[in-house]
């Protein structure tokens, strides 16, 4: 399973945030998402961008998540849910991420 975040505008990004599995085709939790999965976007239609990977490196664990912006828009496609949103400019891990897209 793969995941994908690419540059789209000025400190906007687009996120394959829900990449779509099978029971042969799983992340790293041994769990998958299909397009049935229940994401409730109805109710919560721009969820905010949220950076955590569990461990800041290899020895020391996150202490908690990092809200680095937030969501414009979501689009269901072939490979899974995508997501459109703008990094919080003020924020410095939100600067990190847009120096990696």
């Amino acid at each position: 399973m793969q995941y994908q975040i690419k540059a789209v505008g000025d400190w906007e990004i687009e996120i394959l945030a829900v990449p779509f599995g099978s029971p042969n085709d799983r992340d790293s939790d041994g769990e998958f998402f299909t397009a049935k999965t229940k994401l409730h976007l109805d109710k919560f239609p721009t969820p905010p961008l949220v950076y955590f990977h569990g461990y800041d490196d290899p020895s020391k664990q996150s202490s908690e998540p990092v809200y680095v912006g937030g969501t414009t828009t979501h689009e269901m496609r072939d490979d899974g849910v995508w997501f459109k949103g703008v990094l919080n400019r003020a924020n410095a891990m939100a600067a990190k991420v847009w120096d990696a897209v």
